[in-house]
């Protein structure tokens, strides 16, 4: 039999054995079937290999919460006679699927004759959605590199159940209160890309994006206090999550003049699907603190965008905030690209905007002192567009996708702040050598990937923040970004916080520049 033969043992057991040569295809699945009732059976698949290396079992399936995770493991065993070298362990997908997974292995480089070893994969899903991969062990075997398929389905992060009773507290929050020397502004400019036909549109429209500004405002003028986001937005968000969204008091003053002076620029761009007020206690900060934030909205990327008209952009991609967001290799690409142009515009524009005699920020972009930030895929672009343009100085990434590729070396500095990422992965320590400038990590100690946004505050208690209370991350989050820009941009003395443990935050943990 070209697949095998199979010979009962005794009443209950069969032995399998694998054909002298390997057939065309190596799949083989083996089904049994009862007796008394042919209705139930059931199934195992087996690969059929001829070289030395086994993988039991040659597939991991996984399921969890966004900023959770879970972990499944595969034994290697060398059949041969001889010692099976072991090159390296690889993972490969798309740049959000290679994200959700680590490897550790206990295999070394040699693997003697007859000895296994233990392959652990760690499943931690950013987004949701359908995470297929492949992790390759390229080892010596006569039948070459042997292969683990990964399968891993990322649930909705937000526990709706405790999104629930938490948002059932009160039909009103507050944003966390910035502790900066300045009252903060905030004005939303939608700017148009005259040269540009926006990549997401069919009938070649220019591409609109909205960008919302928080800044230093005068003392003492009269305050009309700011909406957290447009009405739309928040109430097509409410549907998709399928909850009561309460109303959001902020900070910031609506269409306040900018105070007198020049002012470092901060430009952020959101988490994938995201949008541009998802990090308002962080942008209301910075700007207390004397910043100029310039937060860009993704059109047709970001969940929902509100144009002029009364118009309501929606994602082609779907959203974070509801099963089925598209993470596909293509889905992916087109969105880094065309955020990327995006990115470019605005800065562009930001320039145009401080040289506007009769603009609201004339003379107060302090363009030659310019970074760059951005969560979650933000994080990624946030890199890509700082090693692309020159006028970006720093950039910091929250809790970014790691690139699928090497997108170094970067001199310039940088900083990184993980939420839950105890063990580094390959990839991550691959972008860590590629940064050559000034470079921070810090790891938020079991933390949710949500973290570093407002989810923290909003939906009090449904995303983890470790041993740390929600406070006690966004006060983190604020200080270490903060101690990060004010010596890159403004000059300052490095802050205590980035020479090496904290006292006032033990759960954030650095890596220092050496490592």
């Amino acid at each position: 039999v070209a697949c095998g033969a199979l010979a009962m043992v005794d009443a209950t057991t069969v032995d399998y054995t694998a054909p002298a040569a390997a057939p065309p295809n190596p799949q083989v699945t083996l089904r049994a079937t009862s007796v008394t009732d042919a209705t139930k059976f059931s199934a195992a698949a087996i690969a059929l290999t001829a070289g030395s290396a086994q993988l039991v079992p040659d597939q991991l399936i996984f399921s969890a919460k966004v900023g959770h995770s879970g972990s499944a493991e595969s034994v290697l065993t060398n059949t041969g006679s001889t010692a099976l070298d072991i090159s390296a362990l690889d993972i490969s997908g798309t740049v959000i699927v290679k994200t959700a997974y680590t490897q550790t292995n206990t295999c070394g480089i040699s693997l003697a004759a007859g000895a296994s070893c233990a392959i652990t994969v760690t499943f931690k899903p950013t987004v949701t959605g359908v995470f297929d991969a492949i992790l390759t062990v390229n080892d010596s075997s006569a039948d070459g590199a042997q292969r683990i398929a990964l399968h891993g389905r990322g649930l909705p992060g937000l526990d709706i159940a405790a999104a629930r009773i938490a948002l059932a507290v009160s039909a009103k929050v507050s944003a966390p209160r910035p502790t900066g020397a300045s009252e903060v502004g905030t004005r939303t400019v939608v700017l148009v890309d005259s040269t540009r036909s926006d990549p997401y549109l069919s009938r070649g429209s220019n591409r609109e994006l909205p960008v919302r500004f928080w800044y230093p405002m005068p003392a003492g003028k009269n305050c009309r206090r700011a909406e957290y986001t447009a009405p739309a937005v928040w109430k097509y968000s409410a549907e998709l999550m399928g909850v009561r969204l309460p109303e959001v008091s902020t900070n910031s003053c609506q269409d306040a003049l900018v105070a007198d002076g020049a002012y470092p620029v901060v430009v952020f761009t959101h988490g994938y699907t995201g949008t541009f007020t998802d990090y308002t206690f962080l942008f209301e900060e910075l700007a207390s603190r004397g910043y100029v934030v310039a937060s860009v909205n993704h059109t047709y990327e970001a969940t929902a965008t509100a144009l002029p008209g009364g118009r309501l952009a929606k994602s082609v991609f779907g959203s974070h905030l509801k099963p089925g967001l598209r993470i596909d290799k293509q889905a992916i690409s087109f969105a880094v690209s065309a955020r990327l142009a995006d990115l470019k515009f605005v800065v562009d524009q930001l320039d145009r905007l401080n040289r506007s005699p009769a603009g609201p920020f004339a003379n107060h972009l302090d363009t030659a002192r310019m970074a760059i930030a951005g969560h979650s895929l933000g994080g990624l672009t946030a890199l890509e567009a700082l090693q692309r343009d020159e006028r970006l100085r720093a950039a910091v990434s929250l809790d970014g996708v790691i690139p699928e590729r090497a997108i170094g070396p970067i001199s310039k500095p940088v900083l990184l702040i993980d939420a839950g990422r105890e063990l580094w992965s390959d990839e991550e320590r691959r972008l860590w050598s590629q940064l050559r400038g000034p470079r921070y990590a810090v790891n938020l100690k079991r933390a949710a990937h949500a973290a570093p946004s407002d989810a923290v505050w909003l939906a009090r208690g449904a995303v983890k923040t470790g041993h740390m209370r929600p406070e006690e991350a966004v006060a983190a989050t604020r200080d270490f970004v903060a101690a990060f820009l004010d010596n890159q941009l403004q000059g300052k003395l490095i802050d205590g916080l980035l020479k090496g443990p904290s006292i006032r935050y033990p759960e954030a943990e650095l890596t220092s520049p050496s490592r």
